[in-house]
């Protein structure tokens, strides 16, 4: 017992909610496998296998992230490394825009992830990181446009390829620059 708690450290409460999502998510995959396995002409194990597979890979990550020291990540956010991360999520998101739906995807072998997928990642990293790092200016009104102008180059790009999700990454940007102390009168402004 001691052995599980090492690995599934935090909030029982978030893991039990966490497995019966699994428990859903394999529930309906089974469910609806045969239609599936019929449309791509693959046997219906094959397919179970496949979900239960990034089921598996998907907790191995939560897993690492739990354990994993994200200080490390601020060290290498104090570097360039932000610059070149936020520009490369930036022409990532217009190779999409010229590409339209074909250049949304990025294809490997094993997976498919779309390019708003990682911008919607960096850019929450990115403005924790200046909040975290503001924190004694965050009421001035030149820290709230700062933010704004981190997160709109690339919301914009999102939105234009898909509107969900860029109103998704501002929400969430929103909610965190919110949360975070930003004062809710300069949102009036813009």
């Amino acid at each position: 017992m001691n052995k599980l708690k090492n690995i599934f450290k935090g909030d029982i409460r978030i893991w039990i909610i966490f497995f019966l999502w699994t428990v859903a998510s394999l529930a309906s995959v089974y469910s609806s496998i045969g239609y599936t396995a019929v449309i791509i002409d693959n046997s219906p194990t094959e397919e179970f296998l496949k979900h239960l597979a990034f089921v598996i890979i998907t907790y191995a990550i939560i897993i690492f992230c739990s354990v994993f020291n994200y200080k490390k990540i601020e060290t290498v956010l104090n570097t360039k490394w932000k610059y070149i991360l936020y520009a490369a999520v930036f022409i990532l998101l217009l190779i999409t825009l010229k590409y339209g739906e074909e250049g949304r995807w990025l294809k490997f072998k094993l997976f498919n992830i779309q390019t708003s997928e990682i911008a919607k990642l960096c850019i929450t990293v990115l403005m924790a990181y200046a909040l975290t790092k503001s924190q004694d200016r965050i009421k001035e009104p030149k820290m709230f446009f700062i933010l704004i102008a981190i997160t709109i180059p690339i919301c914009l790009p999102v939105a234009v390829s898909n509107g969900s999700t860029g109103a998704l990454i501002l929400l969430t940007c929103y909610l965190m620059m919110l949360y975070g102390g930003v004062d809710r009168k300069y949102w009036l402004i813009c």
